[in-house]
């Protein structure tokens, strides 16, 4: 949860706050380790397409993605 005080804040930071939390959904968290097994043993003339409508988290998990690649190679 979050400290109620947020809640006399100015909406700029209750917005600030919130955008900072990410909750992963079970589903979600599926796909990503699924794309990462992919594309370990994917050669280099494999292309992934993701697709789905709109909203559905495509960005989201390649940006999610990006951040979990990075991460790795530090």
């Amino acid at each position: 949860m979050f400290d109620r005080k947020l809640l006399n804040e100015s909406i700029e930071k209750r917005i600030e706050y919130f955008e900072r939390i990410v909750v992963n959904h079970p589903k979600m968290k599926k796909a990503l380790n699924d794309i990462e097994d992919y594309l370990a043993v994917a050669d280099t003339n494999n292309i992934l397409l993701v697709c789905g409508p709109s909203g559905v988290g495509k960005t989201t998990a390649f940006c999610n993605l990006v951040k979990r690649c990075d991460r790795q190679v530090e």
